[in-house]
């Protein structure tokens, strides 16, 4: 990403149902207490017919933004990895940018909230993710779409300010 290399950050938002993860017959194999022992071949049936993926969307920016905090990459190019450069790519020429007569769709970001990756209050109906537990730093305190207010984080949220 630093190099130019890469060109977008994007995700797969694709949420998946617990019952087309196999949660109730996955879970067993994988105790949160001690290494996951080799599956057996049931199990690892269970686990390749399992709809693919993690939930990605409500966890991009604050990753995108530790690589922000750390200096891998600054702002400015955090932002066009995750707006001007995917519009661009797909020729969608009236998102992506804040331009005269551009559809006005923006995220505005809090880059010193603090919060911890909390499954149970995620709007996916997915709750499958790796990070469950991580402190991230920088999240989105409102959505705008064509102008208008369609998401805006609340006070009720797991978010403390740091």
């Amino acid at each position: 990403m630093a190099d130019g290399i890469i060109d977008v950050i994007a995700t797969d938002h694709a949420p998946h149902d617990p019952a087309s993860k196999h949660l109730d017959r996955l879970a067993p194999l994988f105790p949160g207490n001690r290494d996951a022992a080799r599956l057996s071949p049931d199990g690892a049936d269970t686990l390749a017919s399992s709809a693919n993926g993690i939930v990605g969307l409500e966890t991009a920016l604050g990753l995108a933004l530790e690589l922000v905090n750390r200096g891998v990459i600054d702002a400015a190019r955090m932002i066009a990895l995750m707006s001007a450069n995917p519009a661009r790519l797909l020729r969608l020429d009236a998102q992506g940018t804040l331009a005269p007569g551009a559809r006005g769709d923006i995220t505005v970001i809090d880059p010193n909230f603090v919060w911890t990756v909390d499954p149970a209050r995620f709007i996916s109906m997915s709750r499958n993710t790796p990070f469950t537990g991580r402190k991230l730093k920088g999240k989105a305190v409102y959505t705008v779409v064509s102008g208008e207010i369609v998401h805006a984080a609340v006070a009720s949220e797991n978010i403390n300010r740091s």
